[in-house]
C-alpha cells in the first residue's frame, strides 16, 4: 500500500514543462474573454430582470436581494479587464486570483436568474486552478519581465501538479455526472438507452413546440430507431463512472478524453445543445503535451520575423540612395 501511495504521490508531483501551464492559461482565457463578450447582451441585461427572477445560486448566495443594476454592470466589466490581464500573464499574483473570484461571481449571478447552465462549471473551476496556481510562470507578460530582470523561470516542479490538477477536476465533473444518472430513477438502466431516448424526446418535444426550426429530421430518426443510441448511452456512462481511473495512466487519460469528445458532439448534432468548452477540446487540454506545436508554432514565427528584419536591415542600396 504504501509502495503504491509512493507512485501516486510521484506521478502527481512530477514536473511538466511551465509552458504547458501556460498555453492552458492563454487558451482558458481567450475562450471566457470570448465567451463574456459574445453573450455581454445577455449578461447586461440580468441587472434589469424583474427581481422577482432572481434565485441566488453558487457564492452568490449571500446576497438577500439582487444588485443595483449600475453595481452589477461595473462588476461586469472588471471581469472582463481581469481576464485581460489573466490571459496575458500580467501581475499574476494578484489578478489570477481576483480575476477567479469575480468570475464565479458574474457566472453566479448571471445563472441566478433562470435555468443553471452546466456549460458554466467546468470552465470557472479550470479558472480557479489556473488563477490559484503559477500558471504565469511561462507564456506571459511577467515570464518575460522577469527574463528581462535576470530571474531564474519558474521550476516544473511547481508547473506539473497544477496540470494533474486540472485534470482532476476534470474527470470529477463526469464522475460526478455518473454518479447522478446511478441515483436516479433508471439506474443501471440508463446504459440500456431507454432514459437516454427519453431526455432526446422530451428536448425534441420542446423543440417541436418551442423552437421555430423544431427538432429536426435526425433526432425524429433517432428515435425510431433507438437502438442505435445504446452505443452511446454505454459510452457516456462508462466513460463517466470509470472517469476518476484514467487518471493512473497518462496514456489512459488521453484515450479517454478522445473517447468524451465525440459525445458532446453527439449531443451537439443530434438535441442542438453545444457545449463549447468540451466541443472545442479545451476542457480535454491538460491531459495532452499541448506545449509541443504551440512552442514550435512561436519558434517558426520568431525565426521568420528575425529573418524579415535582416533582410531589411542588409536591403541593398538603390542607384538614387548611393547618389544622394
Amino acid at each position: 500500500m504504501s509502495r503504491l501511495l509512493g507512485i501516486l504521490y510521484a506521478r502527481w508531483f512530477a514536473p511538466a514543462p511551465p509552458t504547458r501551464l501556460g498555453w492552458i492559461r492563454v487558451l482558458v482565457g481567450l475562450f471566457v474573454l470570448d465567451m463574456l463578450w459574445r453573450f455581454r447582451r445577455t449578461y447586461l441585461r440580468v441587472g434589469h430582470t424583474d427581481p422577482e427572477h432572481f434565485v441566488p445560486v453558487g457564492i452568490v448566495g449571500v446576497l438577500e436581494a439582487p444588485l443595483e443594476p449600475v453595481i452589477y454592470l461595473a462588476q461586469y466589466h472588471l471581469c472582463l479587464a481581469l481576464g485581460v490581464l489573466f490571459t496575458i500573464g500580467l501581475w499574476h499574483r494578484w489578478v489570477g486570483p481576483l480575476f477567479a473570484l469575480t468570475l464565479l461571481w458574474v457566472f453566479s449571478y448571471r445563472l441566478s436568474w433562470g435555468m443553471i447552465y452546466r456549460n458554466y462549471h467546468l470552465v470557472a473551476l479550470h479558472v480557479v486552478v489556473l488563477g490559484l496556481t503559477a500558471s504565469a510562470g511561462a507564456v506571459s507578460v511577467d515570464a518575460w519581465l522577469r527574463r528581462r530582470r535576470g530571474v531564474p523561470a519558474t521550476s516544473p516542479e511547481r508547473t506539473g501538479w497544477p496540470v494533474r490538477l486540472l485534470c482532476a477536476v476534470t474527470v470529477s465533473a463526469y464522475f460526478v455526472a455518473g454518479i447522478a444518472k446511478l441515483n436516479g430513477a433508471a439506474g443501471w438502466r440508463w446504459a440500456l438507452g431507454g432514459n437516454l431516448a427519453d431526455h432526446i424526446g422530451y428536448d425534441a418535444l420542446y423543440k417541436e413546440l418551442i423552437h421555430p426550426e423544431g427538432a429536426g429530421e435526425l433526432v425524429t430518426w433517432a428515435l425510431a430507431h433507438p437502438e442505435i443510441l445504446v452505443p452511446g448511452a454505454i459510452l457516456a456512462f462508462a466513460g463517466e463512472l470509470l472517469a476518476p481511473l484514467v487518471l493512473l495512466h497518462r496514456r489512459a487519460g488521453q484515450a479517454w478524453a478522445v473517447l468524451m469528445w465525440p459525445m458532446h458532439l453527439g449531443i451537439m448534432v443530434l438535441m442542438t445543445i453545444t457545449f463549447p468548452y468540451q466541443c472545442t477540446g479545451l476542457a480535454f487540454a491538460s491531459f495532452f503535451a499541448i506545449e509541443r506545436p504551440l512552442d514550435g508554432l512561436v519558434q517558426r514565427v520568431r525565426r521568420a520575423w528575425s529573418s524579415a528584419s535582416g533582410r531589411r536591415a542588409v536591403r541593398p542600396t538603390t542607384p538614387s540612395e548611393a547618389s544622394s
